[in-house]
């Protein structure tokens, strides 16, 4: 493997398928402990608590994920030009992507379908970014569904090659690498490229995938977790996969790890991502960038209230911790004026948007807000 040689600080010289999701297949994670009712137990003798009985008390009054409502918010921000996309989608077993929204507009989806949110944060252009967002739910209802070309944007739109109804944390991915073989293609002259985060809830469990450094983050029992990975130039483990790929890690004159072909001796083309969407500059004829998201799967339970997903110019401004304090304060300001679950998502996501103004981001900031509805 190749030595890295840094350059001091300065500037440079030049998951079940979509038809049985609510079967799917137990989460690697332990089972989360669920509120109980508040209802005292049915009085049972030793002799007729059979394990039947009991599974059948427990189901009955556990809560159950009912509805999921999702809204986005964005800000060109200090930026000469818009290069960030949202999706919200509602992927439905037999027909398809019932809906789509690459706008400020809300989706509300019960839970018999799939609700899907992404955020593509776009850069060199924003052509990536949007093709992603238009395309990627019916990639993933094909995958989800095991039929190819079951949904699609349009006739000669991408496709997923499957024989068989993946798992989510299996259609995510495939729907991803079926994207970019097929925009590969298709750009032209285009040499933009995209980060990528994007959500699916099916049934109780949330799955996220993500490329690039665009977050997701679950709020659980007051708390706040991060559930992506930073794909940057400077995480040590993907700085060695491209050593060894044969790239080159220099920093710019900003002080930021970028990535650069050999090629590139000026310098004048760096890339501080190490996956993408699209970037075919950096993919052939070796892949330096790689499409190849990390996914988590994550069961659901009533502790999980919200999930915020959002592009890097809202947590370069403010910390994960504080981007969620902002959420659950614009959520609870909102519950005195409405109780409209729509309404408070929106509330949320314009609330963090705001904030990362506030904060004096200077890049595009976008983020949606994915509100559970346990009943």
């Amino acid at each position: 493997m190749a030595l890295m040689q840094i350059k001091p600080k300065g500037c440079s010289t030049g998951a079940g398928s979509l038809q049985r999701h609510a079967a799917a297949a137990p989460s690697r994670h332990p089972a989360p402990v669920l509120h109980s009712s508040s209802r005292p137990p049915l009085a049972v003798t030793p002799a007729v608590a059979t394990p039947e009985r009991q599974q059948l008390h427990r189901t009955s009054t556990e809560p159950k994920l009912d509805r999921v409502f999702m809204a986005a918010a964005s800000s060109q921000g200090a930026k000469h030009s818009m290069e960030d996309c949202s999706c919200l989608a509602d992927l439905h077993p037999a027909h398809g992507v019932l809906s789509s929204s690459v706008s400020r507009r809300g989706v509300s989806v019960s839970q018999q379908h799939i609700a899907v949110a992404a955020v593509f944060d776009g850069h060199a252009g924003r052509q990536t970014a949007l093709a992603a967002a238009e395309h990627l739910p019916h990639l993933m209802h094909q995958g989800l569904t095991g039929r190819q070309r079951s949904s699609t944007a349009c006739e000669d739109g991408p496709s997923v090659v499957v024989q068989e109804p993946l798992q989510p944390c299996c259609a995510l991915p495939a729907a991803m690498r079926s994207f970019d073989t097929w925009w590969a293609g298709r750009r032209g002259r285009d040499r933009s490229g995209s980060t990528a985060v994007v959500g699916l809830v099916h049934g109780q469990e949330l799955t996220v995938g993500n490329l690039g450094d665009s977050v997701a983050l679950l709020a659980r029992g007051g708390g706040c977790r991060r559930l992506t990975v930073g794909h940057r130039a400077d995480n040590a483990v993907e700085m060695l996969r491209v050593l060894d790929a044969g790239g080159e890690l220099e920093y710019d004159c900003c002080g930021t790890l970028r990535l650069y072909r050999p090629s590139d001796v000026g310098r004048r083309n760096g890339c501080m991502f190490t996956r993408s969407l699209g970037d075919f500059n950096f993919k052939q004829p070796r892949p330096l960038l790689l499409c190849e998201p990390h996914v988590v799967q994550q069961q659901l339970s009533p502790l999980d209230s919200f999930v915020l997903l959002a592009s890097d110019g809202v947590t370069d401004a403010l910390a994960d911790d504080d981007v969620m304090a902002v959420a659950m304060r614009a959520l609870e300001r909102a519950r005195n004026h409405t109780s409209d679950a729509q309404q408070l998502a929106q509330a949320a996501a314009d609330e963090v948007t705001a904030a990362a103004l506030r904060g004096e981001s200077g890049d595009n900031i976008t983020a949606v807000a994915v509100l559970l509805d346990w009943s």
